[in-house]
């Protein structure tokens, strides 16, 4: 049966591939065909191959609370979070739907994570008790809806790091127990057979650790043992998908006590990126293979304290506050090479010849709560 009657199969999915996301469950709902077409991984590559897709930043952020009266302060209140998107080229923003059987709102401190068009929420705390939870949500894209996933096997965990392949699987590792007893152990969570692998242990306890992908692998960034509280290490370990186990210990990638919360790649996937004492750093390996860190800029005063970062289209996008507490904004940081120094538009000196300018990013009040965690979607 044809795609579309009268058009070739081809011309027809030239056709598809251009419909908004947003209508992606009313397409899917017109017939089967369409349905397992937009389904298929196929259509979401076709889709970026051909510049149709979208890009999505998904957050857990903080419903902002109400306003003080004059003359009346405000008095601190528990945060309510909840899951939004935000799209970089338009500047529209919307509120995903709630997570189903979870009338108190979503699991604080949870990862997200993208598989093709789906959304994994991992973990995290009840809002309510503060207990574990090894929960599992899957948000669709195409259908618009929830499904509840198989749970964590083994302990439950909390502050753990937690990266996609962007494939089909989310990866776990680190973090603590309930006991605060730093972790060592990791598994990987299949999207489409909704069924968690085994991986071997990493060498070394991480807690508070960040997660990214980066060169095919899944790459463990900092953290710190039990005996250790916050006192971050240098060193990063590499789990090799394709062998499925782990490299030895890295050392140098970072920086020392350099807490990785806002380390994210470049596009390559061969620069690093990370906002500390103010500033933007870079580093990308030498011919030696040893990383180098450099500034590339000062954060802009509005977001002194920075929240949430993740790149697109080979910019930086940084979110965050000017204060602890006060309303959360954006800007997305260019960074151009330059054989010679020069001023950005904010008056500033990068330096190693690359010219870097700031462009903010205006967020809507409803949208401009404490952002916990994110991540980037291409739809």
């Amino acid at each position: 049966m044809e795609l579309i009657p009268g058009l070739p199969d081809d011309v027809a999915r030239e056709c598809l591939i251009r419909v908004p996301h947003g209508s992606f469950s009313a397409a899917a709902a017109a017939c089967k065909h369409w349905k397992d077409e937009i389904q298929s991984r196929e259509f979401r590559f076709s889709r970026i191959s051909n510049g149709c897709s979208q890009s999505l930043l998904v957050m857990v952020q903080a419903r902002p609370g109400p306003a003080s009266s004059p003359g009346c302060p405000k008095l601190p209140s528990p945060l309510s979070y909840r899951l939004v998107a935000f799209v970089p080229v338009s500047g529209d923003w919307w509120e995903l739907p709630p997570l189903p059987g979870c009338p108190d709102g979503i699991p604080m401190f949870c990862q997200l994570a993208a598989v093709g068009s789906d959304l994994v929420v991992v973990g995290g705390l009840d809002p309510v008790t503060w207990e574990g939870s090894g929960s599992v949500y899957v948000y669709s894209f195409v259908f618009g809806r929830w499904r509840q996933g198989a749970e964590m096997p083994g302990v439950c965990r909390s502050f753990f790091a937690c990266a996609s392949d962007g494939q089909g699987l989310v990866f776990v590792a680190g973090g603590h127990d309930e006991e605060k007893n730093a972790l060592k152990s990791a598994i990987a969570y299949n999207v489409a057979a909704n069924r968690w692998l085994a991986m071997p242990d990493m060498a070394e306890e991480r807690d508070e650790c960040k997660g990214i992908f980066r060169r095919g692998n899944f790459l463990v960034l900092g953290g710190y043992p039990t005996e250790s509280q916050g006192l971050f290490v240098q060193s990063s370990e590499e789990f090799n998908v394709a062998a499925w186990r782990w490299a030895d210990p890295t050392e140098d990638l970072l920086e020392s006590c350099m807490s990785p919360t806002t380390c994210v790649t470049g596009d390559s996937e061969e620069t690093l990126y990370v906002c500390r004492d103010g500033n933007v750093l870079g580093a990308a390996a030498d011919a030696s293979s040893r990383t180098t860190w450099r500034v590339l800029s000062r954060l802009p005063a509005d977001v002194a304290c920075p929240a949430h970062v993740t790149t697109w289209r080979g910019k930086v996008m940084v979110i965050g506050s000017a204060r602890f507490g006060e309303p959360h904004m954006g800007y997305f940081l260019e960074v151009n090479n330059n054989s010679s120094n020069s001023k950005n538009k904010r008056g500033q000196i990068a330096e190693n010849g690359n010219k870097c300018t700031w462009i903010r990013v205006e967020f809507q009040e409803e949208f401009s709560g404490h952002v916990q965690s994110g991540c980037r979607m291409e739809i």
